[in-house]
C-alpha cells in the first residue's frame, strides 16, 4: 500500500456476515473503488456511510458518484461496497483495489459468504412457479449487456390533472410476482431497488402487504432491510404499489440470509420486552390514501392491512384521522354534512377526490377501522384535528372540504384569517362539542385525540374558551363510558413554545399551558403531547413546564414524534425518545407511520422496550 494515506483497511464484520464489505481508512482525496472476478476491473457500488442513517442523509448527486463510479469521497469516514449489485451471485473470491488516478493505493483479494441466496435477473426464473407475465418482465431485453439488469413490474395509469400529482391505475388487478426460495428457518430479507420504484411485499402465510417505498428521491442502488421471518414452507409475494403514488418496480434483486440463534435470540428478548414496555400509537388517515389508491383496494382491504402493518410494527392503538373541525366529516355522520365528492367541477378540477366516494359509499371508515383493529387486538384513538376550514384558500383541493358550518357562518371565523374558527364564540365550541359528542357516542371508541396542534393559529383560543370545550368534551365523555362499559381515553396535542416559525403560529401559547393545567386537575384528560413542527429545532424541546403542568395528576405526557423526513436518520428520533424519557416523559410515543420508508419500521419495538433495552444499531 502506497504510504500517502492513513492505513486502509476492509473488514467483513464476523457477526453479521451479511453486512456490506466496509473500507475504512483516512483518504486525501476522492479514490476510486473496483473490483475483479477475472482479469477485468469494473467500478464497485459505493455507499458513503457505515449505516442507513448514513445513507439516508447522503447528498444524491454524490451519492449516484459513488454508487456508479466507485467514488470514496475524501476523507476519514467509513464508506461500504454494496457488492450485491455488482456480483450479481454469491461468488466465493473476489479482489478489490483502491486508486488515486493512475496509481494502486490498495488491493486486496476477499473471501465473500457464499450461502445467501440471491435472486435476481439471472436465476428468477428457477423460482417462480409460472413463467413470468404481464405486468412483471426481466428489463432490459439484453440483459448479457445491460448495465441495471432489473426485475422490472410495469405500471399502466392514466394521469389526472390535479392540484397534486395523481393518477389512475389501471392494472391495479395484476398478477402478483410469486416466488418460492424454498428455505427454511429465519431469514433476514433485503430488497436492491432503482429510484422511483416502489413494491408491496408480503409472506404467503401471513397476509400483510408491507409497503417498500423508495423515497430516496434520486438515489441509485439502494438495499432496503426489509423484515425477518422463518421461511418455512412460506412463499415471497409482490404486488405492484407500495407508495401513495404508484410507480414502476424495478428490483435489482432480492437477498435472503440465514439467522443464527444468537441473532434469532436477541430479537424474540426485544419483542418480549416491548410487549410490556411503552404504548405505541401508530396513525390512519383513509381519506388522504382514498385520494391516491382508491380505486386499486376496497376500503375495507385497505384499512384492514394498515391495521395487520400497525400490529405487526409493535404498536398497541391506532389514531384514527376522520375529521378537522371546519370541515365535512370523513365518516357517516348524523350531525354534520359528511364529505361526499361528485360532480363535474371535481372531474374537472380534483378527479381524485372521486375515489373518496366510492370508499363512502363501501361503508362508514371509522366503523371499519374500529372493527379491523379489534380483530387484531389494537385500540382505536379518533383523531380530531380541532380547527381548520380553509375558507380563506384558493386551492380547490382543501377548499373543496369546507363543512357547510364554516361556510354558512363566516362570522365565526377569525377576523385575521378566515380559514380558522374564533373558539371565543360559545356557537363554535357548541359546534366542535356536538361532533366530538357523536364520535363518542355512536362510536364504540378507546377515546377520542384532540388535537390542537391542527392547527394551532395564535389567534383563535384563549384559557376560558379552552377550558370550556374540554369540559364540554368530558361531559359526553362519560357518556360514552356508561353506554360503552369501558374506559374512554381523552387524548390531546397541544402546539409547544416552538411551534412553528410562521407569524399565525409563533409564540409560547400561554393559554394552552394555562389550560393544560386545569384539565389535568379537573381529571378532564388522560395524556397530553406537544408538537413542534419545526424538525431542525426539535431536539431543543424541553418537557419541564408541561410535566410542571400535570404534576400530581393521574395524566402522563406522551412523546410526539409525528414528523419525518426522507432524509432523517432513524438513530435521531431514537435519540429524542430517549432524551424525552430521561426528561420525565412517563407516557406512550405516538410516530406517524403513514408513508413512512420502511428504515422506520426496525425501530417501532425499540422504542416500545425504551425502559429495558439499549438502541439497536442501524440494520
Amino acid at each position: 500500500m502506497n504510504g500517502e494515506t492513513s492505513p486502509l483497511s476492509l473488514s467483513h464484520p464476523g457477526d453479521r456476515q451479511d453486512r456490506l464489505i466496509a473500507i475504512t481508512g483516512h483518504r486525501d482525496n476522492d479514490l476510486r473503488a473496483e473490483y475483479a472476478i477475472d482479469t477485468a476491473w469494473r467500478s464497485a457500488t459505493i455507499y458513503q456511510g457505515a449505516d442507513v442513517d448514513a445513507w439516508r442523509q447522503a447528498e444524491p448527486e454524490s451519492w449516484n458518484r459513488s454508487v456508479t463510479e466507485g467514488i470514496l469521497p475524501s476523507g476519514s469516514g467509513t464508506c461500504v461496497w454494496a457488492y450485491w449489485f455488482d456480483l450479481g451471485q454469491p461468488s466465493e473470491q473476489v479482489s478489490l483495489r483502491l486508486r488515486a488516478g493512475e496509481r494502486i493505493l490498495f488491493e486486496q483479494t476477499i473471501d465473500l459468504i457464499t450461502d445467501h441466496l440471491i435472486i435476481n435477473h439471472l436465476n428468477i426464473t428457477a423460482y417462480t412457479p409460472e413463467p413470468l407475465s404481464a405486468p412483471w418482465s426481466l428489463s432490459p431485453t439484453d440483459l448479457e449487456n445491460a448495465e441495471s439488469p432489473s426485475i422490472h413490474g410495469a405500471v399502466q395509469i392514466r394521469q389526472l390533472e390535479s392540484e397534486y400529482p395523481t393518477a389512475f391505475v389501471e392494472n391495479a388487478d395484476h398478477q402478483p410476482l410469486v416466488l418460492q426460495p424454498n428455505l427454511k428457518g429465519w431469514h433476514r430479507i433485503y430488497l436492491g431497488m432503482e429510484p422511483d420504484s416502489s413494491i408491496q411485499f408480503s409472506l404467503s402465510n401471513e397476509a400483510i402487504d408491507i409497503p417498500v417505498p423508495n423515497e430516496n428521491h434520486g438515489k441509485l442502488k439502494r438495499e432496503y432491510f426489509v423484515s425477518t421471518a422463518d421461511l418455512t414452507d412460506q412463499d415471497i409475494i409482490m404486488r405492484l404499489g407500495g407508495s401513495r403514488v404508484w410507480k414502476d418496480a424495478s428490483i435489482r434483486y432480492i437477498r435472503f440470509v440465514s439467522m443464527i440463534d444468537a441473532e434469532i435470540q436477541t430479537e424474540n428478548d426485544l419483542c418480549i420486552r416491548a410487549a410490556t414496555g411503552r404504548p405505541f400509537a401508530g396513525y390512519l388517515e383513509q381519506l388522504t390514501d382514498g385520494y391516491y389508491i382508491g380505486e386499486t383496494i376496497s376500503l375495507r382491504e385497505f384499512t384492514r392491512n394498515e391495521m395487520r402493518l400497525h400490529k405487526l410494527r409493535g404498536c398497541t392503538e391506532v389514531y384514527a384521522h376522520v375529521i378537522r373541525i371546519g370541515f365535512s366529516a370523513w365518516y357517516h355522520s348524523n350531525v354534520i354534512d359528511q364529505y361526499r365528492p361528485e360532480g363535474s367541477e371535481y372531474e374537472d378540477r380534483d378527479p381524485a377526490q372521486l375515489k373518496w366516494s366510492s370508499w363512502m359509499d363501501q361503508g362508514d371508515p371509522l366503523v371499519i377501522a374500529i372493527e379491523e383493529a379489534r380483530e387484531v387486538g389494537l385500540k382505536v384513538i379518533a383523531d380530531a384535528g380541532m380547527n381548520i376550514t380553509y375558507l380563506a384558500t384558493d386551492r380547490f383541493h382543501y377548499r373543496s372540504m369546507t363543512g357547510e358550518f364554516a361556510q354558512t357562518h363566516p362570522e365565526y371565523m377569525c377576523a385575521d384569517d378566515l380559514s380558522f374558527f374564533d373558539y371565543r364564540h360559545e356557537a363554535v365550541r357548541e359546534y366542535a362539542a356536538s361532533i366530538i359528542h357523536e364520535l363518542l357516542m355512536d362510536y364504540d371508541l378507546d377515546g377520542i385525540h384532540l388535537d390542537f396542534a391542527r392547527f394551532a393559529y395564535n389567534k383563535a383560543f384563549d384559557h376560558e374558551s379552552l377550558i370550556d370545550t374540554v369540559r364540554r368534551i368530558n361531559e359526553s365523555r362519560q357518556l360514552a363510558v356508561e353506554k360503552w362499559k369501558h374506559p374512554v381515553t381523552i387524548s390531546t396535542r397541544i402546539p409547544s413554545y416552538i411551534y412553528h416559525h410562521w407569524d399565525r403560529y409563533e409564540g409560547d401559547f400561554p393559554e394552552f399551558l394555562s389550560a393544560l393545567k386545569v384539565w389535568s386537575q379537573e381529571n378532564w384528560i388522560e395524556r397530553v403531547m406537544v408538537c413542534c413542527m419545526l424538525l431542525d429545532r426539535l431536539p431543543e424541546l424541553q418537557l419541564d413546564r408541561y410535566l410542571n403542568a400535570i404534576q400530581d395528576t393521574r395524566v402522563e405526557l406522551w412523546g410526539d414524534l409525528y414528523c419525518t423526513t426522507p432524509e432523517m436518520p432513524t438513530s435521531r428520533v431514537l435519540k429524542l425518545a430517549e432524551e424525552w424519557r430521561d426528561q420525565g416523559l412517563d407516557g406512550g410515543y405516538f410516530l406517524y407511520s403513514s408513508g413512512v420508508p420502511i428504515d422506520f419500521d426496525a425501530i417501532h419495538r425499540a422504542i416500545r422496550a425504551i425502559d429495558t433495552a439499549s438502541m439497536p444499531e442501524s440494520t
